[in-house]
């Protein structure tokens, strides 16, 4: 069978390090060092100058407590490297990768390479990023690595724009409105854990990013916004997009600006909790789920202002949720918003709400449609704005309400 990641076995070499326990790099307590024959109590500490491959073994935590150098840095599964907030560990040139990382390394200070100095991010890996500002090391970074930002306050790391496996943003002490402003593409899951009461976003500024996620968008707190500024872009899901949280605390707005940021998600669109904005602004936005529509909770809304959405679900849409605090509403503002659903359409609670505002919300279904729970309504203040159902399949609908809707 095949095991990913592996490394060639090395014959202990003249002046390798290996770590004996958890501790302080600088302490030669926390080291053996081999004399050429066997492992003795390390004395000095390892540095580039006097060590050849320093390894932190499965279980050990070795923490940069004063400024040092290394290279030839392996950190095994299980073990962990963490740097020390005004810590400096430097990573030498030498032959081969100067640090392979399978454990975790969590940064508070700051990892400084020379020219040509290597980092490697092995399977199962973990990056952490404890810091404020600073600059994520380059690295290739392997599909199940991931790589952590948690110490964030007022600045954007340098540096973000990488391919990592996985990326988490959770940031609960950050104190202003930050975007990546690059384009991104990551291979894994991205994940929006906090972002305190500002907002995260791919551009706040003139220029139009795109964003591609190679595995899931996993949403459980914070405000994730795709434009905030003239500057739009694509935000591509290429698996499930999961938002979770509270209607007060999770918010995904793909347009929040003047630009035109569009949302395509190739699985999975499921909504338990938050809020799902495709505009709020005064150009039209579209959001494409080439999956299905779940709704069980939270608020999603196809726009708020002069800007209309178009909509497109390829798969089924379903509202299931408690009709007292789930909320699906097509136009909230004066702009046209457009819903095509290409399966079944199911309703076994909550509320759609077609139109609130001067404009019709157009509900298109190529399906059939069972409404048993919750309410389909419309609730515009002029009397000639209403919304409109259209059944537009080539088939023969089958429609089965058992309960009264209200539009």
């Amino acid at each position: 069978n095949y095991i990913g990641n592996t490394r060639e076995a090395k014959a202990n070499t003249l002046n390798d390090y290996r770590s004996v326990t958890s501790g302080s790099w600088s302490s030669s307590s926390t080291w053996e060092r081999f004399n050429g024959t066997s492992w003795v109590a390390a004395s000095p500490a390892p540095n580039a100058n006097n060590a050849n491959e320093i390894r932190i073994r499965n279980g050990n935590t070795v923490t940069v407590t004063a400024n040092t150098d290394a290279d030839q840095l392996v950190i095994e599964v299980g073990g962990r490297l963490n740097i020390n907030s005004s810590r400096t560990l430097t990573i030498r040139n030498a032959v081969g990768t100067d640090i392979a990382n399978s454990g975790t390394i969590g940064n508070s200070g700051t990892i400084s390479l020379d020219a040509s100095a290597t980092i490697s991010q092995q399977g199962g890996s973990k990056y952490t990023h404890s810091r404020e500002g600073g600059t994520k090391p380059t690295a290739p970074w392997n599909a199940t690595s991931t790589s952590n930002i948690n110490g964030v306050i007022v600045s954007m790391p340098l540096q973000i724009n990488q391919n990592f496996g996985n990326l988490t943003w959770n940031c609960p002490d950050q104190n202003a409105d930050l975007a990546f402003n690059q384009n991104m593409s990551i291979q894994g899951n991205f994940t929006v854990a906090h972002t305190k009461t500002d907002y995260l976003g791919l551009t706040d500024n003139g220029t139009s990013r795109t964003f591609y996620v190679g595995g899931d968008w996993i949403h459980t707190r914070g405000d994730f916004r795709g434009s905030n500024s003239s500057g739009g872009g694509t935000i591509t899901v290429n698996g499930n997009f999961n938002l979770s949280g509270s209607t007060s605390n999770s918010w995904y707005t793909a347009t929040s600006g003047s630009g035109v940021c569009n949302t395509i998600i190739q699985g999975n669109l499921n909504i338990s909790g938050g809020g799902f904005w495709v505009n709020e602004d005064n150009n039209s936005t579209s959001l494409t789920v080439n999956g299905n529509f779940t709704q069980t909770n939270g608020e999603f809304t196809g726009n708020d202002d002069s800007g209309g959405s178009t909509t497109t679900i390829n798969g089924n849409f379903c509202l299931c949720g408690p009709t007292i605090s789930c909320y699906c509403t097509l136009t909230s503002g004066s702009g046209l918003s457009t819903m095509n659903i290409n399966g079944n359409a199911t309703i076994t609670g909550c509320n759609l709400l077609l139109t609130e505002d001067n404009n019709n919300g157009i509900f298109n279904l190529k399906g059939n449609y069972t409404h048993s729970g919750g309410f389909f309504w419309e609730n515009s203040s002029s009397s000639s704005i209403r919304g409109e159902v259209i059944f537009n399949g080539t088939t023969q609908h089958v429609c089965d309400a058992s309960v009264v809707a209200d539009y």
